[in-house]
């Protein structure tokens, strides 16, 4: 069996009782469109494109209780943090029932639903973000995870599953519970160039692990 993380690996033995001899851990790869360096103009033309700001807070993801975005718009609205959250993923009954009654309750302003991304413009759209928050609250591997560090922009995810594996050691981990703790972490990052550099350098090396070819020698 191969597994695509060691939580996934520890998943196996602890509900399924598969043997550890039989599991081997090989890390997934992200799309080679992330490595793509947009220029300017052509980050400006897709922000026009789908309305989106010129500096925003990026989620990708299925909008569903797992994923955690109620707590992003939580952060945002209880430390006065003035900058878009831009939200990008399939909506389903929890973005009506819990996420968007919150939005109206409080009067959060600056959470923008862009309509859908197709998979060629989803590269502009990480590359244009001032960091990517992603508190999930269980993952096998996190996918967008490793397509925000090969794009080039800092990470805020979760403490714990197996968000360190896929975030290395330069990204932020929170826990997911809390607004508080996911807050301080935005603000962090976003008011601090020296160290969001340093998390997109960092964050970059990190991605090399997970490179196509790397990931096929492992499968020879």
């Amino acid at each position: 069996v191969v597994a695509i993380s060691s939580q996934t690996k520890d998943d196996l033995v602890n509900f399924l009782n598969v043997p550890l001899s039989k599991i081997d851990v090989i890390y997934q790869c992200c799309d080679v469109s992330f490595q793509h360096r947009h220029t300017e103009e052509e980050l400006e033309t897709v922000k026009q494109k789908y309305g989106l700001p010129n500096s925003y807070i990026l989620y990708v993801g299925t909008v569903e209780e797992r994923k955690n975005l109620l707590n992003i718009v939580k952060a945002i609205h209880e430390k006065n943090i003035d900058i878009p959250l831009v939200v990008i993923g399939r909506k389903t009954k929890y973005f009506h029932t819990e996420v968007i009654p919150y939005i109206q309750q409080n009067n959060v302003r600056n959470i923008v639903f862009p309509d859908f991304v197709p998979n060629e413009d989803l590269p502009a759209v990480y590359q244009g973000a001032l960091c990517f928050v992603y508190p999930s609250i269980f993952e096998g591997f996190g996918i967008p995870i490793l397509e925000a560090l090969t794009s080039g922009v800092p990470v805020i995810t979760s403490k714990g599953s197996c968000f360190e594996e896929t975030g290395g050691s330069h990204s932020l981990y929170v826990d997911p519970g809390s607004s508080e703790q996911i807050a301080d972490a935005i603000i962090r990052v976003v008011s601090n160039p020296d160290f969001r550099t340093e998390m997109v350098s960092q964050g970059y090396e990190h991605y090399k692990k997970f490179l196509p070819e790397r990931i096929a020698d492992q499968f020879m």
